[in-house]
C-alpha cells in the first residue's frame, strides 16, 4: 500500500476505512444519533373521562334531592351535608368545563370538588358509625349516594393523574 507521509497536504490522509457490507464508510448511523419516535401528542382521555365523571356525579346529586325532597326538615348536620354537595357541584361543573378548555385549573377545580363529598360523607358516615353506632338503611338514596362517592373519588383520582395535567398543559410525553 502506498502512504503518503504525515504532513505533506496531499488529501486522502488518514487514508479511508475499508468499505463494510453495512453501508458507506464512516456512517455511524442516523444523521444525529439513534432514530427516535417521534413525540406523540399528549391524549385527553383521562381529562374527558373525569369530566364526564363529573357531571354525572353532579346529575347524581340532583337526583337525590329531587327524589328526596330539598326544603325538608332538615337537622344542622343535614344541611351541612347539603351545602357541601352544592359546593361539590359548582366546582365539578366549573372543573369539567374549564378542564374541556384546556385549562390546568379545571383539573384542580375537579379535585377539590370531588374530594369535598368524600370528606364530607367520610365524617358524617364516621360520626354516624363511631358515636351513634348506627348504619343508615340500605335504599335506592343510599345506593345512589354510593355510586355518587365513588364517582367523586374516581374524578379526584383522574383528575390529579400526570396524564391529565400534561394534555392540560399542551406539552407532549415525557422525554428520558
Amino acid at each position: 500500500m502506498n502512504v503518503p507521509p504525515p504532513g505533506d497536504g496531499r488529501a486522502g490522509w488518514p487514508p479511508p476505512a475499508p468499505p463494510s457490507a453495512s453501508g458507506p464508510p464512516f456512517a455511524p448511523g442516523p444523521p444525529f444519533g439513534p432514530v427516535r419516535a417521534a413525540p406523540r401528542r399528549a391524549s385527553g382521555a383521562t381529562t374527558v373521562v373525569a369530566a364526564i365523571l363529573a357531571v354525572l356525579v353532579v346529575l347524581v346529586t340532583v337526583f337525590l334531592y329531587v327524589r328526596n325532597g330539598i326544603w325538608n326538615e332538615m337537622s344542622a348536620v343535614t344541611w351541612a351535608l347539603v351545602t357541601s354537595d352544592v359546593l361539590s357541584c359548582a366546582l365539578l361543573l366549573t372543573g369539567a368545563g374549564t378542564a374541556i378548555a384546556r385549562k390546568v385549573a379545571g383539573a384542580v377545580l375537579m379535585a377539590v370538588g370531588g374530594a369535598v363529598p368524600l370528606l364530607a360523607y367520610l365524617a358524617y358516615y364516621g360520626w354516624l358509625l363511631l358515636i351513634l353506632d348506627s348504619v343508615p338503611p340500605l335504599d335506592l338514596g343510599t345506593a345512589v349516594n354510593a355510586v355518587g362517592l365513588v364517582g367523586a373519588a374516581a374524578v379526584v383520582v383522574l383528575s390529579v393523574l400526570p396524564s391529565t395535567f400534561r394534555y392540560l398543559r399542551g406539552s407532549g410525553p415525557r422525554s428520558t
